[in-house]
């Protein structure tokens, strides 16, 4: 689209529209990054008000929060056509004032996991591997949605999975730091210094 056909469909002048903006990319720019802090302001907002879920109430209200937002006809059109951005100066720019939004929502979701593992006494070493599964989740809904638009329905089985999977891992890994804590406390040392383990017989 033209700068001429922009100016006309807004009833002014094309030199007005290099009063407000560089050029056209920087327009296109500020219509994108309009789009990027409506849903910054959505996802603050939604995870203000899951502050005081537990850790699964939050992670899934988020998920079933961007799937129904993404999935609002309008609004997926316009991001498929945004990931069809030429490479170069406005999708680099795109990219980093989306990542900033991302960045801020998964520290909050970390902070969240973190808070969890203390209360429940769960090692926090795991975050790596929670973060990355959310990712996952998340990116596989959206490129479910940009690819198929299907019905809803069958998306929450995916969270399920991934909840289980999240749940299954830590309790594996409380099961070994268990197995670990039990072999080192039951090593027992000889007259001579030399240490055996405690089911040696020699």
């Amino acid at each position: 689209m033209s700068l001429s056909t922009i100016a006309e469909a807004a009833s002014i002048k094309k030199a007005s529209i290099y009063a407000h903006f560089d050029s056209k990319e920087d327009l296109l720019f500020q219509v994108i990054n309009a789009h990027i802090q409506h849903y910054s302001c959505a996802t603050k907002k939604q995870l203000e008000k899951l502050k005081k879920e537990s850790l699964e109430v939050t992670l899934k209200q988020f998920y079933q929060f961007n799937l129904h937002y993404f999935h609002e006809p309008t609004r997926l059109l316009f991001w498929k056509r945004c990931l069809l951005l030429s490479e170069g100066p406005l999708k680099d720019r795109v990219e980093q004032a989306h990542r900033k939004v991302h960045d801020r929502n998964m520290k909050c979701l970390a902070d969240r996991y973190l808070q969890d593992t203390h209360t429940h006494q769960k090692p926090a070493g795991n975050l790596p591997i929670f973060i990355n599964s959310y990712l996952i989740l998340l990116l596989g809904m959206l490129y479910s949605l940009f690819t198929f638009e299907h019905d809803l329905s069958s998306y929450d089985h995916a969270f399920d999975i991934f909840w289980k999977g999240l749940r299954q891992h830590q309790i594996d890994s409380d099961v070994s730091s268990v197995i670990s804590d039990r072999l080192q406390s039951t090593k027992l040392h000889c007259p001579s210094g030399r240490r055996i383990s405690g089911n040696n017989p020699n």
